[in-house]
């Protein structure tokens, strides 16, 4: 297989604008929120600033060249990564 699978753990950004906040009610939305996303995918690219990878991979035999479609793209910042593993394929 070209891509690496791997499962990804990462904290990602969260906003709340439903709303306006006292000062107190945002400081205690702020210390009780977060978001941690699993996600398991095929790395495509990879920099020293982002990783970049899909969820879905499909092998498009109708196509002359016989290319690859991709579904689920996600570019997560490296810092943001909390857990990385690359599964067997």
């Amino acid at each position: 297989m070209k891509h690496k699978l791997v499962y990804i753990e990462w904290e990602d950004a969260v906003s709340n604008n439903l709303k306006w906040f006292s000062e107190e009610q945002a400081l205690d939305w702020d210390k009780n929120i977060s978001m941690i996303v699993k996600e398991c995918g095929f790395i495509l690219k990879e920099d020293k600033k982002h990783i970049f990878f899909v969820n879905r991979m499909a092998d498009t035999r109708y196509d002359e060249d016989g290319s690859l479609e991709y579904g689920g793209l996600h570019k997560i910042p490296i810092t943001w990564i909390r857990e990385r593993k690359v599964l067997k394929s």
